[in-house]
């Protein structure tokens, strides 16, 4: 199966924007998670974006036949950028409780 998931963040320190260095190692930390924790699926196109407002969206591609449900790709992925916001040490500039889970077939 094929899925696109997105994940939206909101960075809490309105004031000390996220530097270019903590997005890109936060984007490495959740590939590397990922990749970690799910060796047969295959993850693509993976992008962190700033959005108005101090949002950012993770958006990625998974691909991979132990992919059974929307559920089952939203739940690898979210996994993986929780435990890269506690590696990187930026869990506590986001606001994890209320952030916005999408998926879709790809």
């Amino acid at each position: 199966m094929r899925y696109t998931a997105a994940i939206e963040l909101n960075h809490l320190a309105h004031g000390d924007p996220l530097t270019e260095a903590a997005r890109a190692a936060l984007e490495a930390s959740a590939v590397n998670h990922f990749r970690r924790g799910n060796l047969d699926v295959e993850l693509h196109d993976v992008r962190l974006s700033a959005r108005a407002g101090g949002v950012f969206a993770l958006h990625a591609t998974m691909v991979g036949r132990s992919l059974t449900s929307p559920l089952d790709a939203l739940t690898m992925l979210d996994d993986a950028v929780r435990r890269a916001l506690i590696r990187t040490g930026l869990f506590e500039e986001f606001d994890v409780a209320r952030r916005r889970l999408e998926v879709w077939a790809a």
